[in-house]
């Protein structure tokens, strides 16, 4: 019961940090995007 419980939970965090380090990146690639039409 332990270990897959433990892998459950370890993918899970993973996920969580994958979903916010894209949601990261597309903020910063939109940012960018925005910066060069203004120009």
């Amino acid at each position: 019961m332990f270990l897959p419980t433990l892998s459950f939970l370890i993918t899970n965090f993973e996920n969580q940090i994958l979903s916010y380090t894209n949601i990261q990146s597309f903020h910063v690639v939109f940012c960018l995007c925005r910066n060069s039409h203004n120009e």
